[in-house]
This record gives structure tokens, C-alpha cells and sequence, in this order.
């Protein structure tokens, strides 16, 4: 078995996508977001540190570490670690998380940020058994937009889509960015929040290809933006949407506006041929989760994210747990 560096080509990025389906198949993993959130690394001056493991000339393991632009401390990473489910309990996991963590540690990494599906033990029993610990929990909730009614909730009101205000108002991306940012800073999550640049924000909600600003719902309440629902295409599954982010103001909250803006955005994209719209929101997030339940959202899939230690060190084999 080796470890060794993650080469891009076309054929590395397909073997590493396939690898993080079997890890993680409710994830909108595809070609196109792989090679996005490494472009994205580099562009904000984050090196790139992934690896892939080897056993007789086939891909059974891969991890990468990345910067999380949403997380305010310095040295925490976003860390990924699969490996095929034929290949597990031969050290595999270890050792990648070995080659992952030296090189992110001696880029300034202290800590790491890793997210597993409950319905993967064999990811959250590897992570505790090496001093991570937990620190939020989410659901995952899909939407089947068959059921969806025929026409918009009631709203207090009006709804565009985000590509209309782009249209309509010269100053769009500037009370976008306000509203995104001050939503999302409001949302309960136990990993905390940095509001990131204009340069940033853009890059991420506004150039991304995975953006769908036709289907972004906005809240107009006196000519001002005071709610969204943001969506985005899944990975490469054609059937399904993304329903990133949906909030709104607190001064707004409680008139309705939250099922109006899921509403008109599930309406557009079942009219897009889409079959399926998923999120994910924390388990201390009740309004989403009450929200999310009246519209008839179903939880899919259920995930815990813990935070550990970005240290060089070996496991006693003895304490080989998982993968």
C-alpha cells in the first residue's frame, strides 16, 4: 500500500469522486465541485493537501484538508478521509490521516473540522478513537416536489428570483451580500461563523456553477431584501437541488415569509424537471426544523460533525477502529 500525493487528471478526479460516493452517498459529490473546491483553494491561497492511498495500482483511500472560509479560527481545516469499504481495518485511514496532518500542520493547521454520516459508524468510531470530539449534529431533510402544492404559499409579500433582482436593481449584489451575511450569522451552528469578504462571498454564492440564481428565492417587504432561499444544482445529479440557505430577518420573522420563499423555490424547480430538493440544518435550528416538517421534508440522513486535533501522531494498532 502507498500513500502519495493527489496528481489532478481526469482520471485521478473520477477515482476520488467514486471514492466519496461509497464513503458518503447522500452528498452531491461530482467532477465539476471536486475541481471547483481545489480552484477555490487555490484562489484563496489555501495549498491544496490531499492524498491518495494505493494497493496494487487502484485508488482504495483518499483524504483532503482544506481551509472553511465560513469558520473564524486560523488554524482550523475542513478534513475528508475515505476509503473503499472493501480495504478497511488494514490501516489505511491511518496512514492517509497521517500524510494529511503532517502536511497541513506544518501549514499552520491546529485543528481539524470532520463531518460523518451516522448511517457510516465506522467514520465516527475512526474520528473518537483519535480525540476528536463532538460538536454539533444535522439533519439531512428531502422534499419530494411531486407533493409540493400546485401554487405559492400565502406571503406578506413579494417573492422574486434572485436572476429578477439582478435585472431589476443596479444594487443587487450589495444587498444580497447584507442579507446573506447577516442571515447566516443569525443561524444556531456550534462551529460558529466569519463573515467572509465581498471578493470571497462572490466567488462562493455568486460565480459558483453550482449556483441556480433563477431558482434563489428573495423577500421584498418596502423595497428592502429581507428573506432568501438559496439554491444549488447536486453534484451531477440531474433530479436533484440544493436548498443551501434559507433565513430571514429578524424584524420579519413569523409572517410567513419562510414557507413562501421554500415554496416558490420547490414550484421552480419541479417545473425545471428537478424530482428532489434536499437541506441540512443543525438540530438545535427548531424553527427550520418546525419549518422543514410543515412543508413535509423527511429526514434523510442524519450527520455529526466533530473537531480534533491537527497533530502528527500514530495510533497504537491496538486502537484501529473503522477505517
Amino acid at each position: 500500500m502507498q500513500i502519495v500525493p493527489f496528481a489532478p487528471s481526469d482520471a485521478a478526479y473520477r477515482q476520488r469522486v467514486a471514492l466519496l460516493k461509497e464513503a458518503q452517498p447522500e452528498e452531491p459529490w461530482s467532477l465539476e465541485g471536486e475541481r471547483a473546491a481545489d480552484a477555490a483553494a487555490t484562489a484563496a491561497g489555501h495549498a491544496v493537501g490531499a492524498f491518495v492511498a494505493l494497493a496494487g495500482g487502484e485508488a482504495v483511500g483518499f483524504a483532503r484538508a482544506q481551509a472553511d472560509a465560513d469558520v473564524p479560527v486560523a488554524g482550523r481545516r475542513r478534513l475528508w478521509v475515505v476509503v473503499a469499504h472493501r480495504a478497511r481495518r488494514r490501516g489505511i485511514g491511518t496512514a492517509l490521516l497521517e500524510s494529511v496532518t503532517q502536511e497541513a500542520a506544518a501549514g499552520g493547521a491546529t485543528e481539524w473540522h470532520v463531518s460523518t454520516s451516522l448511517a457510516e459508524p465506522d467514520g465516527l468510531a475512526f474520528a473518537l478513537a483519535r480525540g476528536f470530539r463532538e460538536v454539533e449534529a444535522e439533519h439531512e431533510l428531502h422534499l419530494d416536489l411531486g407533493s409540493v402544492a400546485a401554487e405559492a404559499a400565502p406571503a406578506p409579500g413579494p417573492v422574486a428570483s434572485l436572476a429578477a433582482r439582478q435585472r431589476a436593481d443596479p444594487d443587487w449584489f450589495e444587498r444580497y451580500y447584507c442579507l446573506h451575511t447577516t442571515v447566516e450569522a443569525n443561524v444556531p451552528w456550534g462551529l460558529g461563523y466569519a463573515v467572509p469578504d465581498r471578493q470571497a462571498f462572490r466567488r462562493r454564492h455568486v460565480d459558483a456553477e453550482e449556483a441556480l440564481h433563477e431558482g434563489t428565492t428573495i423577500a421584498l417587504a418596502g423595497g428592502e431584501w429581507v428573506g432568501l432561499c438559496e439554491m444549488w444544482r447536486s453534484g451531477d445529479d440531474a433530479y436533484t437541488v440544493y436548498q443551501e440557505l434559507t433565513g430571514v430577518l429578524a424584524a420579519q420573522q413569523g409572517r410567513g415569509w419562510g414557507r413562501a420563499l421554500v415554496t416558490a423555490a420547490a414550484l421552480w424547480a419541479r417545473q425545471q424537471g428537478y424530482r428532489r430538493m434536499f437541506t441540512s440544518t443543525s438540530t438545535s435550528n427548531g424553527p427550520m426544523q418546525a419549518l422543514a416538517s410543515r412543508l413535509g421534508f423527511r429526514v434523510g440522513a442524519r450527520w455529526v460533525h466533530l473537531l480534533g486535533p491537527a497533530a502528527p501522531r500514530r495510533v497504537p494498532s491496538g486502537r484501529e477502529v473503522g477505517s
